[in-house]
């Protein structure tokens, strides 16, 4: 009978048990069918926005929409020690399970059955992962979806892309999600520099982020990294002697210095291009001084000045460098990007003017524009110096920036033409821009940008090849748009080459020991901007100068305000380079007649030289001149003077002689003095 009553119990026992399993796998398979499998959105794994130079030091970083701080990197470069203490810690059997483990569940069933709530949840890795995917309340109800979904996962993900996941997203304290952001705050270092005790410390944050912070509560940090170790220890990963040094290893937490200075511009208008991040192409060097440069000049500027500027590699078209703002803690101005303002160039649009109308076949730097007062439905524009100086040569125009050249050679060639050849030099121009500017287009009547007027700049470096500003190291090099011929731009090069158009500050240095470089300047009405950009074929450099709330000052003028800079930037901060030879002279195809009362002669007529001159000599050089005319008076380089003879004393660099008659009107020759190099006798 007793043996009856036995056999009887464990009957009911296997059908107690068999009617459970029988349930269990039921539920199983609904849950199997009713579960949806945890979906990666990529949101938990996406980066943090970082902007980095081109040799990956940080411009600008900022956290994720969640304020967190994440920083996804490979398990290949966590190092040894990390997911080794992860594993020991958290999941003993991850590598054998199928994302649960019955073991650990078993135990855990037992634990919370006798304590009547759940204290133990036996999650695994990939359940946490599942968690951390789709967070929910902790009840049985959840602990039993993870569970699906985990073993739903593993079906579809090797055990190194839960493990990766799991480091890259998991909480480490503060608002640090991921093993790389955890390192590189707590201890300074990359995942795979940790030490092991510093690893172990990591590996045991996750279970209670905000108690066991290492910089809160070291006491419980430093308990919680010991039980790591053992737990390392237990399950083979380390031995003896690894774990007894680990041990007595103290917690040294990295300082981080305090930061003081503000992010660049550039590093915002990176962001903005690319809101993921990534490497950019600024030199960390050159940003620095051109920083350093833009602070010394502003010295000798009125106090409260604003510039801007921007470097660019014409070789792969990469900006280089680019300063939005002088003065970055400025609460209002230093956040203004000074470098994509739009602002009026006033003349430094006018070498695409002039090339435009050599891309005609219609002028050439030798053909004759009238320089003469004109009237256009009531504006009577005015040159610079307030005079006019008869005929004068495309390239003299240019050289001296006569307005009235280029509206005429703007008005000869189409308002809309050259609207069109702006555009295809990259400036952002209002869609009613011919309307808008008009003949004034070529006095600055458009506003545009320094970055984009740069850029401009860099076409006529590449022989007239235009293409987008590269910003991050992994653009691609689009096919370049052809603006201008080769020999128009070789022509624009010489005709405003430093050799013989110097900026302020280079006038008394012989042209040849100048660094060779074009360049032009412009000043908007009212000198609230004062420009200066150019190129030496490798480098193309803009700088701006003004104030950002546009009023106005004399001092902003281009050649004299923002040439210097240009001047030093080509002297100090890039390589020279070996000057390009001289053009061969445009053709002329058809020929462009201006109204005869404007091509005119009269006024006063210089002789001799009958052209503008470059002339080498050992020192001073005596120049024969003669003119012709009534009442006349002979000016160099501005200053009067009475003609003793038939010559005029030239010391070495760039002058300009002036023949004026007793009505105000001029005749003008450039003339550049080189100092001869003396060649030595073998």
């Amino acid at each position: 009978m007793r043996h009856r009553g036995i056999n009887r119990w464990f009957r009911r026992l296997a059908t107690l048990f068999g009617g459970a399993a029988t349930l269990a796998c039921l539920a199983l398979i609904i849950s199997w069918w009713l579960v949806p499998p945890v979906l990666d959105d990529g949101s938990r794994t996406a980066m943090s926005l970082r902007i980095e130079d081109r040799h990956g030091q940080a411009l600008l970083r900022q956290v994720g929409a969640d304020d967190q701080w994440r920083e996804p990197i490979p398990l290949e470069t966590m190092g040894p020690h990390v997911p080794a203490a992860v594993m020991a810690v958290e999941d003993e059997r991850f590598l054998t399970h199928l994302g649960v483990d019955p073991i650990a569940t078993t135990r855990a069933v037992f634990q919370n059955i006798r304590h009547a709530q759940v204290v133990s949840g036996a999650s695994t890795l990939t359940m946490q992962v599942c968690k951390m995917l789709d967070p929910a309340p902790r009840t049985l109800r959840t602990k039993w979806i993870e569970a699906i979904r985990a073993l739903k996962y593993e079906r579809e993900h090797q055990k190194d892309e839960v493990l990766e996941l799991w480091l890259n997203i998991a909480p480490f304290g503060s608002n640090l999600r991921g093993i790389r952001a955890a390192s590189l705050h707590w201890f300074g270092v990359e995942p795979e520099d940790l030490h092991l005790a510093e690893a172990a410390l990591l590996a045991g944050l996750p279970q209670s982020p905000e108690r066991l912070r290492p910089d809160r509560n070291p006491d419980a940090a430093q308990k919680r990294r010991n039980h790591v170790l053992d737990r390392m220890l237990t399950e083979g990963w380390i031995d003896q002697e690894a774990h007894a040094e680990a041990i007595r290893q103290p917690i040294h937490l990295f300082h981080h210095p305090e930061r003081r200075s503000i992010p660049d511009a550039v590093g915002f208008l990176a962001a903005k291009r690319r809101p993921r991040g990534g490497t950019t192409t600024i030199d960390p060097v050159l940003q620095h001084e051109t920083k350093a440069l833009i602070q010394e000049h502003l010295l000798r500027l009125p106090a409260g000045t604003d510039a801007a500027a921007v470097i660019i590699d014409t070789s792969t078209n990469s900006l280089i460098a680019m300063v939005g703002s002088p003065n970055r803690t400025d609460p209002q101005d230093g956040w203004v990007n000074g470098a994509t303002a739009l602002r009026s160039p006033g003349s430094a649009l006018k070498p695409f003017l002039y090339g435009t109308a050599y891309e005609s076949g219609r002028f050439s730097p030798e053909s004759d524009i009238p320089d003469r007062a004109i009237d256009r439905e009531g504006w009577t524009p005015n040159n610079y110096h307030r005079t006019f100086d008869g005929l004068v040569s495309a390239r003299e125009a240019l050289r001296r920036s006569l307005n009235v050249p280029a509206i005429l050679l703007t008005e000869a060639t189409g308002v809309s033409k050259n609207v069109a050849t702006l555009r295809k030099l990259g400036l952002s121009l209002p869609e009613n821009a011919t309307e808008r500017g008009g003949l004034a287009l070529a006095v600055g009547g458009l506003e545009v940008s320094l970055l984009e007027l740069t850029n401009a700049y860099a076409t006529l470096a590449r022989s007239g090849e235009h293409a987008p500003v590269r910003m991050f190291q992994d653009d691609p090099k689009l096919h370049p748009n052809k603006v201008f011929s080769p020999e128009t731009c070789a022509h624009l090069n010489h005709d405003l080459a430093s050799w013989a158009h110097a900026p302020a500050g280079m006038d008394e240095l012989p042209p040849r020991d100048r660094p060779w470089f074009m360049w032009k300047s412009g000043t908007s009405s009212g000198h609230r901007d004062a420009w200066a950009l150019g190129h030496n074929g490798k480098y193309a450099i803009g700088f701006w100068v003004g104030h950002f709330d546009g009023a106005g000052d004399p001092a902003f003028v281009g050649r004299e305000a923002a040439g210097p800079l240009l001047a030093d930037a080509f002297s100090r901060l890039v390589p020279s380079v070996t000057p390009p030879p001289d053009p061969s002279p445009l053709q002329v195809s058809r020929p462009y007649s201006f109204d005869q009362e404007l091509l005119a002669q009269d006024g006063p007529r210089i002789i001799t030289p009958a052209r503008d001159l470059v002339m080498e000599c050992q020192s001073a050089y005596h120049q024969p001149v003669l003119g012709e005319g009534e009442g006349l008076h002979w000016f160099l380089n501005g200053k009067r003077f009475e003609l003793d003879g038939e010559h005029v004393r030239l010391e070495p660099g760039s002058h300009r002689l002036v023949l004026v008659d007793q009505f105000g009107r001029r005749d003008v020759r450039q003339i550049v003095v080189q100092q001869a190099r003396r060649s030595i006798a073998r």
